[in-house]
């Protein structure tokens, strides 16, 4: 499924995403999404970026699984766009507001076995609680160089804690 049409915004926001680095399967659900929610959202009005990432189930970002989601980024807040079902047919829509966390920072995992590894941003509450995650996630499992996922992984983070803290 190719992308849909796209307005000169959401098209400059494609360009500008990790879209163009995915390859099968992750592409293809980004296209999936994507077309779900300009079907959805017709109006691309206040669209900052977006990405395809992971978003953590526990708010640590340890020990559970995450689910690999669209994360579009609008002056008000963070739309994250997570494809369920069997077949991906379904959407979970969650928005955050940008006055619903204090403060949005850094962050890199490495599972104990080094074999998974991502570098996130972490969103917290007040007192520093742990809300939620969003992970750009690289694998070093196996004798290649993974230098240029990990490269891959902490530029895109970087990108969009950058426009975070324009915003």
């Amino acid at each position: 499924m190719p992308l849909p049409p796209l307005s000169n915004r959401l098209s400059g926001a494609v360009e500008r995403s990790n879209y163009p680095s995915l390859v099968k399967l992750p592409r293809k659900e980004f296209e999936q999404t994507l077309a779900r929610f300009l079907e959805a959202r017709p109006d691309d009005g206040g669209l900052v970026e977006l990405s395809w990432a992971s978003l953590c189930q526990r708010p640590d970002g340890r020990g559970l699984s995450s689910d690999s989601s669209l994360v579009v980024l609008f002056q008000d807040g963070i739309r994250i766009l997570t494809p369920r079902g069997l077949v991906k047919k379904r959407l979970d829509d969650k928005f955050v507001s940008h006055g619903s966390y204090v403060a949005a920072i850094p962050d890199e995992l490495t599972s104990p076995d080094r074999a998974n590894c991502d570098f996130a941003i972490q969103f917290l509450g007040p007192g520093n609680t742990p809300l939620f995650r969003i992970a750009w996630e690289f694998f070093t499992g196996g004798n290649r160089d993974t230098s240029a996922e990990r490269m891959s992984a902490a530029a895109e983070r970087d990108r969009i804690l950058s426009a975070l803290n324009g915003m």
